[in-house]
């Protein structure tokens, strides 16, 4: 009955113990951290972090630890004295070793669709920190955050790369770049991005890697968009782009619909061009599609897929298949807890991040596992995912070595409507950091 439960779970058990075996290249002294008898283990310490609440650390402590008798319960100190051992890249290598065994058999007419993106995340505020701490511009006290770039598998719903950087000094383009390297099959993979990503050199990175992709760009009339200047007709359009990108400024002045002058920093020193010769050139060919919306306005998409296999309309559906990384960022914050963290500390706050992700991928490989018998209703129904993430929360916690064969059971009993099509306008509301003095019990 629990089998995508006890599969998944014994994948992530595995990987601990793996974790483990190697902890020594994961701690702050080889040989001495984790090396006694405690009374919060390894795999505690671990299992600890993944299933963290919203709520202050003492209730989120007595969770996991309630189970066991009074004497055997140790102190909060301990925990942070276990934590305080391990540096970041041990939950790094968790969520990669992880990730990369979960099965991952739903595809896109056979192409694994990865969407990138970012979001914010609000922590601890500290003035002093200036690449995190950013200013509110009406004269009010500024919030410091990260900011956390994602690949997001959206066939299979799960995370496949994250970086984290301070938000004063993160670059879109540059954290794509470094994931593109761990792609394993570009030959079959689709990377899907917002109007951030418009540059040449993600274009560049992208076509020399192997890998196809659909990214909005700005509308073909507004000025620093890759469209603006060839002069094309205001309908919707599927056309092919061709260009040089140079660095003199003679080409682009004589003829800026063919030539496309960049910084020398820029696209040349990937592509390993003449450094020394002003009139080097990269040939470029971008297709792009522009449609128009149900508002009335139009949308441009740039891509390298082939016109007879992805024609317009499929161009579209693939760009709002998009949308499923910022419902997945959602269900991080809220329903994980990834907005309310537990920690100051830089590296404390980068495994609680780690952590969620973590379990974020568990709890999204094992849901759609779930056999729900659909009745003759007006709507399809799934399993909640907020309660999802609480039972198996609960379970980890516990850390059993027998799965109940009640998790399944359980999860059926919390069912949600689908509503496909349903359309709200987005509104944006800054929200601060939640002060560790005001969490819920």
């Amino acid at each position: 009955m629990n089998s995508a439960f006890a599969s998944n779970y014994e994948l992530l058990l595995s990987a601990i113990s793996e974790l483990e075996l190697q902890k020594d290249s994961f701690v702050l002294r080889p040989g001495v951290d984790f090396s006694r008898k405690r009374k919060i283990s390894f795999q505690d310490t671990i299992l600890s972090l993944l299933t963290m609440q919203g709520g202050s650390l003492s209730t989120t402590f007595h969770d996991f630890f309630h189970h066991r008798n009074p004497a055997d319960i140790p102190s909060l100190s301990a925990l942070h004295q276990q934590r305080a051992k391990l540096l970041p890249d041990a939950m790094r290598y968790l969520f990669y070793h992880f990730t990369q065994k979960l099965s991952a058999g739903h595809t896109y007419d056979g192409f694994q669709l990865l969407a990138c993106d970012g979001s914010d995340l609000n922590i601890c505020y500290d003035p002093a920190d200036k690449e995190s701490c950013k200013p509110s511009g009406d004269g009010k006290r500024g919030s410091n955050q990260l900011h956390l770039h994602a690949l997001y598998d959206l066939c299979n719903k799960r995370y496949t790369d994250i970086r984290i950087e301070k938000t004063m000094v993160s670059n879109e383009s540059r954290a794509l770049v470094q994931m593109l390297e761990n792609i394993k099959s570009p030959a079959e993979t689709i990377i899907l991005a917002d109007r951030g990503y418009e540059t040449y050199h993600v274009f560049a990175h992208i076509m020399a890697k192997g890998l196809s992709f659909a990214i909005r760009t700005k509308d073909i009339s507004r000025r620093g968009g890759i469209s603006y200047g060839f002069r094309l007709p205001d309908r919707e359009l599927d056309v092919d782009l061709e260009f040089f990108i140079t660095r003199s400024t003679v080409h682009s002045k004589r003829d800026p619909v063919h030539y496309k002058k960049l910084s020398p920093s820029s696209v040349f020193d990937f592509l390993d061009l003449e450094k020394d010769g002003k009139q080097a050139v990269y040939p470029m060919k971008l297709r792009m599609v522009r449609f128009l919306l149900d508002t009335g306005g139009y949308e441009c998409i740039v891509t390298n897929l082939k016109r007879d296999a992805f024609p317009p309309w499929k161009i579209k559906e693939l760009y709002h298949l998009r949308w499923g990384i910022e419902t997945s960022f959602r269900k991080l914050k809220y329903s994980l807890g990834l907005s309310q963290l537990h920690s100051k500390k830089a590296g404390y706050v980068e495994q609680e991040i780690y952590a969620r992700v973590i379990l974020y991928n568990f709890c999204e490989s094992v849901t759609p596992h779930v056999s729900t018998h659909q009745k003759k209703t007006k709507y399809t129904y799934q399993v909640n995912f907020t309660m999802a993430v609480h039972i198996c929360k609960a379970f980890l916690q516990k850390s059993s070595p027998t799965i109940p064969p009640h998790i399944e059971t359980l999860l059926l009993r919390y069912l949600v409507p689908v509503k496909p099509g349903r359309k709200f306008p987005r509104t944006k509301k800054r929200k601060g950091f939640v002060s560790f003095a005001y969490r819920v019990s």
